[in-house]
């Protein structure tokens, strides 16, 4: 099976349907923020779009044992034992990015939906 390769964290093959509450820039950000690669990250977007490993797999033309190994680093990083405990350390730091991110994180600059302005705090306080 070949897949297109990604161009960076946050550009998918995963669909539509995966994770469209934020931009590939702002995946870009979480990535960063996360410390994880482009590759697992697809595997975290895949996780919290509600697929099994099988699926994801599919989905990113790589073997099932490629993204257990993906899994298994994630949680090595964010320090957690569960795909519960990930989906929550994800939106901690999305929670986190929100509120003291960069200024616009959560404006969207395309049409495919999600957040559509920015943070209380980040409009002008003038």
């Amino acid at each position: 099976m070949s897949a297109r390769q990604p161009n960076g964290p946050g550009d998918t093959e995963l669909g539509e349907t995966a994770t469209p509450w934020l931009s590939s820039e702002q995946w870009r950000a979480m990535a960063l923020q996360l410390g994880v690669s482009g590759r697992e990250l697809d595997v975290i977007r895949g996780i919290l779009d509600g697929a099994d490993e099988r699926t994801v797999a599919k989905r990113l033309g790589i073997s099932v044992h490629t993204v257990h190994t993906h899994l298994n680093r994630v949680y090595r990083r964010l320090r957690v034992n569960s795909r519960s405990n990930l989906i929550l350390r994800v939106f901690a730091q999305f929670a986190i990015m929100a509120r003291c991110g960069p200024p616009g994180f959560l404006e969207r600059n395309d049409d495919s939906g999600g957040v559509t302005e920015a943070h209380p705090s980040r409009r002008d306080a003038t």
